[in-house]
């Protein structure tokens, strides 16, 4: 049976681990809600670049224009390339089961495209480890994003990492790049995606194709007729391109921060809860055996009187 002064120490013990993830919680708290507010607006951005790109696509003469003078953005990509996924997770722990669920989805991506040889690129932390450990030979960690201080922002980050996916399809040296993020849907549920970076298919859809084929509706060729689009449509659509391509970037950025807080803010009040009721249990065996200590006392006390009497 343990004694008085072991119990004590326990419960301080655990007291000062409370005050500890109750501060965890707090911190995470505040990070959330200033990544979310970001993650707001980016996702807003991101659909409006999107609906851009669909309306002057959906055009023939323009489809047809961008389709011959930006032929990169249209293709599928080279099979004789690697297929490169961008897998952004936690950059710490203690997040549940969040980092597992996006390597899970990362080689699930990989099985999805068996036909092609696969190359991981860990954008953060937590998922770098488990690549560069289990799969070393296809893990290609970023050049220079370890580098980057703790308080860098998802902006500079992306900017960082938006340059590289440039070159590497400008020069022909992947086939295609993906990402694989976290979606935050509440700050109890938390969601994984995999969407394509290069060659972006917003434009391949059924429906584009289908308008770029066929033409567009009298209401609206006569709504597209009253718009200019300067200096030209190639410009135009290349410049859209590349701005999505980052926003997109810069979402995946925010969605893997606002998913890891979330997650670190579940597993926090949850790691809270079992804390108090543990400090209860202990404090309720401190004072079960402190009052037994006293009836042991006592009744020493009164067998040595009335032996004595």
């Amino acid at each position: 049976m343990a004694s008085l002064r072991d119990i004590k120490k326990r419960v301080a013990s655990v007291r000062s681990t409370h005050k500890l993830i109750s501060a965890m919680k707090l911190i995470a708290a505040s990070r959330f809600r200033q990544s979310l507010h970001l993650l707001q607006f980016a996702r807003d951005y991101e659909k409006s670049l999107a609906d851009v790109l669909r309306t002057v696509l959906s055009d023939k003469d323009n489809y047809q224009i961008c389709k011959q003078l930006l032929p990169s953005y249209f293709f599928d990509e080279i099979p004789s390339k690697p297929y490169v996924i961008c897998v952004f997770g936690a950059q710490k722990g203690l997040c549940g089961n969040y980092n597992l669920a996006v390597i899970k989805e990362a080689l699930a991506l990989e099985t999805r495209n068996q036909e092609h040889v696969c190359e991981f690129v860990p954008m953060t932390l937590k998922t770098a480890e488990y690549f560069t450990k289990h799969r070393p030979k296809q893990a290609e960690p970023l050049a220079g994003l370890g580098h980057f201080p703790t308080n860098a922002t998802c902006m500079e980050l992306a900017n960082y990492v938006f340059e590289h996916v440039q070159k590497w399809y400008a020069n022909e040296n992947v086939g295609a790049v993906s990402i694989v993020c976290g979606k935050f849907i509440n700050t109890l549920n938390q969601d994984v995606e995999s969407f394509d970076l290069y060659p972006i298919r917003i434009i391949a859809s059924q429906n584009i194709a289908e308008k770029a084929q066929q033409g567009l509706t009298e209401k609206t060729q006569s709504t597209l007729g009253f718009r200019l689009i300067e200096p030209s449509v190639e410009v135009v659509v290349e410049k859209i391109f590349k701005k999505l391509v980052l926003t997109r970037l810069y979402k995946a950025f925010l969605e893997a921060e606002t998913c890891e807080y979330a997650a670190r803010m579940t597993m926090m009040d949850s790691s809270k809860r079992n804390a108090e009721e543990l400090i209860d249990k202990l404090s309720l065996q401190y004072n079960r055996t402190r009052q037994a200590n006293i009836t042991n006392e006592l009744i020493e006390i009164i067998a040595g009187t009335a032996t004595h009497g």
